[in-house]
């Protein structure tokens, strides 16, 4: 079949015609871009960025126009030779027009700089749009290394050129008559130097161009561009608006092949309607508080209302400053934070000046509520849900929650529902006025190369972004995203708040605006525990091993007859799950105690389960003469709301402690004070301390230096020094500013990643930022219930498509529930003898990638209480 040049069934995709989608993609863009470009202080890229979206928006799939492509369509044949593929083909279409583009400005423009990274990035982003974004640097000297005698190009060019006059018509109707430098440049010189480089490309030599590389003015340009070591922070500015670029064009591109500009989305008004409904949830809780005279809910209603006076003055001010909330574990940060920002959307809506303005504010303006672990993301967006009393966890525009777990269905207007492939895409674009979400999620949008995380970039402008738990972030990045988001603010009217009851010094104080007036009041004023340290933590031949530990608990458990809940964090796995092994049998014979396990062996889905248990139970207990005592690693230590009324904890840097501390007697609702045990576990078998194989030694030499050189320390008896919980304060200053001062993150990651994005390097950014080490090895479905089972024979069903789109489509229906079965796990060496020994033994098969399946009738044999273990099983 041939297609005339006049023929209206050249199409993008199936039942969609070339003019149809190109048209929507340049409309959908050029919305995007008005809204960012309405609310941001670029004033002076204004025209150009309309002028470059659009015609990256032209020229994306101008390659679709060939007779491979359409039989590929219309016949329905799984094509994906190169002879089909468009995107290459279309990326040298938009490099010749921005090349002449570029021809409008004057030497003295200030667009003229940027010219050659402008050329490079808009003929990469079309050529990576299936892809993911590469390096610029080796872009163009790629065209004649890489695709000599690749013919296909050849053949490509030739078909388009059958369809001359329907392409020249595109161009007519999309660039020519919309902008009027191209007014006076016909079609046929834009087409005839596409054949040029094509002819270079494929054999070497051209007519016209006689250089080994194509423009070679352009790449020379480039590379002093970036060279320059003048205005370092203009290029991270350009970085992120290439990023910007990118997304808008990506999410427009993917939303019209899914949806045909039938989704409409922006449309609520979730965020206009926040502030009253947060009014509305505060009076309900303070109407249902029993203990009003509790200094915690005095403090905590002083720090509401506190926050809120500072951020109308914050708001006043029209300050461009990372705002800060610092405040005691217990102290009701979350709904404090999230009064904060609904006043932010108040004082938008109450100004009188520019309505369209502020209208486009509050519709695109979105609420990222980031959090560091996945397990308590589910907590706030709880939250949020009994705010705007939504009762369904399904992702909807009003409220998203989003990690690797999330459901893949979407509720959209007029409750519609969307699943599979249609709901990915809604979902990993952030279609929502308020999304929770996972650090993960966020900083890997910012700093990764790859297509689908990419898509929501542009969405961060103008919104509202809470670090919650900052201090989980690595601090060995501050230095990079101190300067990254001191550009967003700036440049892009992004709000950035950290909260954390242990801030980190990221941000400076001319940098950074504190909404806890008066913070270290509320530390000074701290009486709910007492704390106890072990003096031998600075002694580097103490060995208090796993046996002392026992004893040491018990007599603790035993002599605080008033105290029912107990909980013990310790660092490795391994540790912790000798010691409640060895807990169990010492008190296998009481009935008066429930004992529960915790760590990363346990599927997530479990774990939550036994947090909201525990959660229950601790009141229930405290009226009872049954006690409760938990066992857990590090997985307790940030965003969980349980409450003990005493906590051991092995040793950790000072922020760590200070977390776990918060878990002790929270809510001060003990009659006596909780009490916080700081130890030192010796590991004998291996010769060493526990919380080595976890720490950084020089963040663990700080923590000793604080702790046992405070003024208020004393010596209480010859086993533990005691300390005040109102020292809190001031250890974590010194603790944060001697890093600082210090330098102990050195080597500094941030500076290479800087680096590299100064030179627009995507693909190798990408593999420098690691947020969290992916040092497991092994993936087990642990098929444990009825449900699990039915999840896996479905998973094995979909795994005979034969059609990859259909088979993913269909895997994303169950994607949230597959993978709530699967736990990743961490082996050293010798529990990779004990797997290979296990699946010897039972004739297991490992699927892909260390992929394993435990049926039913194994799990037992692995799988208890403590998790995933493998001790059974050493080889000989």
């Amino acid at each position: 079949m041939s297609f005339s040049s006049n023929s209206m069934e050249i199409c993008s995709h199936t039942d969609k015609s070339l003019i149809k989608h190109i048209s929507n993609v340049i409309n959908d863009s050029l919305k995007s871009l008005k809204i960012i470009l309405d609310t941001s202080c670029i004033r002076q890229y204004n025209d150009f960025l309309r002028d470059y979206i659009r015609i990256i928006g032209f020229s994306h799939d101008l390659g679709k126009a060939t007779i491979y492509f359409q039989n590929k369509l219309s016949k329905g044949k799984k094509d994906r030779s190169k002879l089909s593929s468009h995107s290459l083909i279309s990326s040298l279409f938009t490099l010749v027009i921005l090349v002449m583009y570029f021809e409008k400005y004057s030497e003295d423009d200030p667009i003229k700089n940027v010219k050659s990274l402008f050329i490079i990035a808009g003929f990469t982003i079309v050529r990576d749009h299936h892809m993911n974004l590469n390096n610029l640097s080796s872009q163009l000297g790629e065209l004649t290394t890489n695709y000599r005698n690749k013919n296909y190009l050849t053949k490509q060019i030739n078909s388009l050129e059958e369809n001359f006059t329907y392409l020249k018509d595109l161009y007519i109707n999309f660039l020519k008559k919309n902008m009027s430098y191209f007014s006076d440049i016909e079609f046929t010189k834009i087409f005839d130097e596409v054949k040029e480089i094509i002819e270079k490309m494929v054999t070497g030599k051209s007519e016209k161009i006689h250089t080994n590389s194509i423009y070679p003015f352009i790449v020379r340009n480039f590379k002093q561009f970036i060279s320059r070591k003048k205005n370092p922070n203009k290029k991270i500015f350009f970085f992120l608006l290439i990023k910007i670029i990118n997304s808008i064009f990506l999410e427009s591109d993917k939303m019209d092949a899914a949806f045909d500009g039938t989704i409409d989305l922006g449309k609520n008004k979730t965020l206009m309607n926040l502030p009253p409904q947060i009014d509305q949830y505060i009076t309900e809780i303070r109407k249902n508080t029993i203990d009003k005279l509790n200094p915690i809910n005095i403090n905590r209603n002083k720090i509401f209302n506190d926050s809120k006076m500072k951020i109308h003055q914050y708001n006043k001010e029209n300050l461009n400053k990372i705002l800060t909330f610092n405040a005691p574990t217990g102290f009701g940060k979350t709904i404090s934070v999230i009064n904060c920002i609904s006043e932010m959307i108040n004082y938008k809506s109450s100004m009188q000046h520019n309505d369209n303005l502020i209208k486009i504010n509050l519709s695109q303006s979105k609420i990222i509520y980031c959090l560091p672990f996945l397990s308590i993301t589910d907590q706030i967006n709880e939250t949020f849900q009994q705010i705007l009393k939504i009762d369904s966890n399904k992702p909807s525009e009003k409220l998203l929650c989003h990690n690797h777990r999330t459901e893949m269905s979407y509720k959209g207007l007029d409750d519609e529902m969307s699943a599979g492939l249609d709901a990915k895409l809604l979902i990993e674009g952030w279609n929502a006025d308020i999304v929770v979400t996972t650090f993960h999620q966020l900083f890997y949008s910012l700093f990764y190369n790859r297509n689908m995380l990419n898509i929501k970039f542009h969405k961060l402008m103008n919104s509202i972004i809470i670090l919650d738990e900052i201090q989980c972030f690595p601090l060995k990045y501050w230095n990079l995203i101190r300067e990254i988001f001191l550009i967003f603010i700036k440049k892009f009217k992004m709000k950035v708040v950290l909260v954390s009851a242990t801030l980190p010094m990221i941000f400076d104080p001319n940098t950074s605006y504190e909404l806890v007036e008066n913070k270290e009041e509320y530390f000074n004023q701290l009486n709910r525990i007492k704390i106890f340290i072990q003096p031998e933590i600075n002694k580097k031949n103490f060995n208090f091993e796993s046996d002392n530990l026992l004893k040491l608990f018990i007599k603790l458990f035993e002599s605080k007859k008033d105290f029912n809940s107990f909980l013990c964090v310790l660092n490795t796995r391994k540790s912790a799950r000798d010691f409640f092994k060895s807990l169990k049998n010492e008190k296998k014979n009481s009935n008066k105690i429930k004992l529960f396990f915790l760590s990363s062996d346990i599927l997530v889905k479990q774990r939550q389960e036994l947090i909201k248990k525990i959660k229950n139970l601790i009141p229930e207990i405290k009226k009872s003469q049954k006690k409760i005592i938990l066992i857990s690693t590090q997985v307790i230590e940030a965003g969980v709301d349980l409450d003990f009324d005493l906590v051991i904890r092995d040793f950790a840097p000072l922020d760590s402690l200070i977390q776990v501390a918060g878990r002790c007697n929270r809510n001060n609702s003990s009659q006596n004070k909780g009490e916080f045990y700081i130890i030192k576990l010796y590991d004998k078998e291996n010769d060493d301390y526990f919380s080595n194989y976890i720490y950084d030694y020089d963040l663990l030499k700080i923590t000793k230096k604080i702790l046992l050189k405070s003024n208020n320390i004393n010596t209480i008896n010859s086993e533990f020094l005691e300390l005040f919980e109102n020292e809190w304060f001031n250890m974590s200053h010194k603790y944060f500013k001697k890093i600082t001062n210090e330098k102990y993150f050195s080597p500094d990651y941030s500076i290479d990643i800087i680096e590299d994005i100064q030179r627009f390097n995507f693909s190798d950014i990408s593999k420098e930022f690691v947020l969290i080490e992916n040092t497991y090895n092994y993936q087990f479905y642990l098929d444990i219930d009825n449900d699990s089972h039915k999840i896996w024979m479905e998973y094995l069903a979909i795994k005979e498509e034969k059609d990859r789109l259909e088979r993913l489509d269909k895997y994303l229906t169950i994607k949230s529930k597959f993978e709530s079965n699967i736990l990743n796990y961490r082996a050293n060496k010798e529990e990779m003898k004990s797997i290979s020994h296990f699946l010897k033994k039972y004739n297991l098969n490992s699927l892909d990638r260390n992929f394993i399946y435990i049926s039913n009738e194994y799990i037992e044999k692995i799988y208890d209480e403590c998790g995933l273990n493998f001790e059974n099983f050493k080889s000989n």
